[in-house]
């Protein structure tokens, strides 16, 4: 009998290995990407591009890929358009970290939630991506400084 189960379960679990699709994300995202892998595809997406973004910290290269037409953004700091956002984010890549990196796709939107490090301050940074297809089309960020004092133990991560 324990023969027969053990069979049966892994059986089981490689159909559903097999059933599950792995996707790798395509060369450059698809603006008119649809159908009933779309979420999986985005999921693919957001994770590649926090990879190429802020562990590569390959700013052009994560734009190229991911961001290559209209791009809104509502950040305070940044005027919208693709080439606004690159122009302000090349010079200062080099002086940040990233760690704490997470990444999340849902409902046609991704986010990012990172710890940010310059010089000595440290941030809770979350970044909302709107989709179009697998490209992004659209951004929100809020950003909180981490003083390393505050009383909830478990604060920001």
């Amino acid at each position: 009998m324990r023969f027969f189960t053990t069979a049966l379960t892994l059986l089981s679990c490689a159909s559903i290995a097999m059933c599950t699709p792995t996707l790798t994300p395509a060369t450059v995202c698809d603006p008119n990407a649809s159908g009933p892998l779309l979420a999986a595809r985005q999921k693919a997406s957001i994770k590649d591009f926090a990879n190429i973004f802020l562990v590569e910290k390959d700013v052009q290269k994560a734009f190229d890929k991911y961001i290559p037409g209209d791009f809104v953004q509502h950040d305070p700091w940044t005027l919208s358009g693709r080439q606004n956002a690159i122009d302000v984010l090349i010079p200062i890549w080099p002086t940040v970290s990233f760690s704490n990196i997470h990444a999340y796709a849902g409902e046609g939107y991704g986010t990012l939630h990172v710890k940010r490090t310059s010089g000595s301050d440290n941030y809770a940074f979350v970044s909302k991506l709107k989709f179009q297809g697998t490209c992004f089309v659209e951004h929100w960020s809020v950003e909180q400084q981490i003083f390393g004092t505050e009383p909830n133990p478990i604060a920001f991560f």
